[in-house]
């Protein structure tokens, strides 16, 4: 993850057209551009599909709500079927070593990834 001036934790997987179609769809929603409505617009694709089918940035926000759809599809059958991929079995170690560990202090940086991760788009 990379953090932008404007505060918001950006994910390294969003590109510039779609943070504008991120911005895009909270201007036409009258909201600010903030870390929660990334993570509503996220969650409810759909909802936000329809409502900016006026835009002029259509075509940027009909591809990135599908990433984000899709990317929700594919934790929502993780989910499911009980399964795990690579980051989940990493970050149930990095949470093992910070709850378990004494001497944390010396792994500011990985309670810095923890942090972020969970309270990230889950």
């Amino acid at each position: 993850m990379r953090i932008r001036a404007t505060s918001v934790c950006i994910p390294d997987c969003l590109s510039s057209d779609d943070i504008h179609a991120l911005k895009a769809i909270c201007k036409a929603q009258n909201e600010p551009f903030t870390a929660a409505m990334m993570i509503d617009i996220y969650k409810h694709a759909d909802t936000y599909r329809d409502a900016c089918s006026d835009l002029g940035e259509q075509q940027l926000i009909y591809a990135l709500l599908k990433k984000m759809q899709l990317a929700h599809q594919y934790e929502r059958y993780k989910s499911d079927n009980r399964l795990m991929d690579f980051e989940d079995i990493l970050l149930l170690f990095l949470m093992h070593i910070a709850t378990s560990c004494h001497a944390i202090g010396g792994f500011r940086w990985m309670k810095f990834m923890i942090l972020i991760r969970c309270t990230g788009a889950h």
